[in-house]
């Protein structure tokens, strides 16, 4: 990890940014939390010199590498694919309750998603499943206070002896207050 520090002349700087950059050397990104940017393989990031000191960097594993290979259709194609969901439980910072549905869709290794009820008014998300059936999701919606949210979900699914899906989630918001949480949805038949 490398970083370029502003020249001390002033006749070359513009204004007072500088750009902190980080370089790729293995294969864990760097995230830092500094109004939720997130810093990885060859980006660069514009801080202000004043919040600069301020920074920490966190080391995270790096997002389990997928195959540029097609995914095999028969193993996932009808995991989430027509499927409801409804909340069974979620975190006190969430959003999503009691009246919010899911509606998931499928095809091969993506998968996306309506949902809306409750305090959301609508929402949306998109995520690719892992070989395992896990899904790394990003979501949004605005809820009925007119706010747009947005967040980040590891989902991973487990399924009940009566044949039901669960999924289990840990997410974060990567709007408002950065706080995360987990959840638990439960497959609905009975529509």
């Amino acid at each position: 990890m490398r970083k370029q520090r502003p020249s001390t002349d002033s006749s070359s700087a513009p204004d007072p940014d500088f750009v902190l950059g980080l370089r790729q050397e293995d294969d864990d990104s760097y995230s830092t939390f500094l109004q939720s940017a997130t810093v990885s393989r060859n980006q660069s990031l514009i801080v202000p010199p004043a919040t600069a000191h301020d920074i920490r960097f966190k080391r995270i594993p790096a997002s389990p590498r997928r195959s540029s290979a097609p995914c095999d259709k028969s193993k996932t194609m009808s995991l989430y694919d027509g499927k409801t969901f409804r909340p069974a439980s979620n975190s006190p910072n969430g959003e999503v309750g009691d009246d919010t549905r899911f509606h998931y869709h499928q095809d091969g290794n993506i998968v996306w998603a309506e949902y809306s009820g409750g305090s959301v008014a609508k929402g949306s998300l998109v995520a690719v499943v892992g070989e395992d059936g896990t899904l790394d999701m990003r979501y949004h919606h605005v809820n009925k206070d007119g706010a747009l949210m947005t967040g980040r979900c590891q989902s991973r699914p487990v399924r009940l002896p009566d044949g039901k899906l669960q999924l289990h989630e840990t997410w974060q918001w990567t709007s408002g207050d950065l706080s995360s949480g987990t959840s638990v949805l439960e497959e609905v038949t009975d529509q």
